[in-house]
């Protein structure tokens, strides 16, 4: 089963509390997501959500993950449906935009 990717553009962060509880990094909070210590959890299926080439000099600058980085999600699709995935990125404590 090869995992099914879409791209998202990372528009910032819903609220400041979430953004400064994980020091405003994505894979960090998605890091948590995955172990269940942070909301909403991931749904079975979901395999990873991350930012692509994200530079350290950038990084830094925008005090976390920068917006208008691409974020990459894999799933698959036997286990988590389009639908499903969808409702929980909405439900996310940040922005994403769909590319792909």
């Amino acid at each position: 089963m090869e995992p099914t990717k879409i791209h998202y553009i990372f528009q910032g962060w819903k609220n400041e509390e979430t953004r400064n509880k994980f020091h405003g990094d994505f894979d960090f909070y998605e890091q948590e997501m995955q172990g269940g210590r942070a909301e909403p959890t991931a749904p079975p299926g979901l395999l990873i959500m991350r930012s692509e080439n994200v530079s350290k000099e950038r990084y830094e600058t925008a005090g976390g993950t920068p917006v208008g980085s691409k974020i990459e999600v894999q799933y698959l699709a036997e286990s988590l449906s389009k639908f499903d995935l969808e409702k929980f990125i909405e439900n996310i404590h940040c922005n994403l935009e769909k590319i792909d």
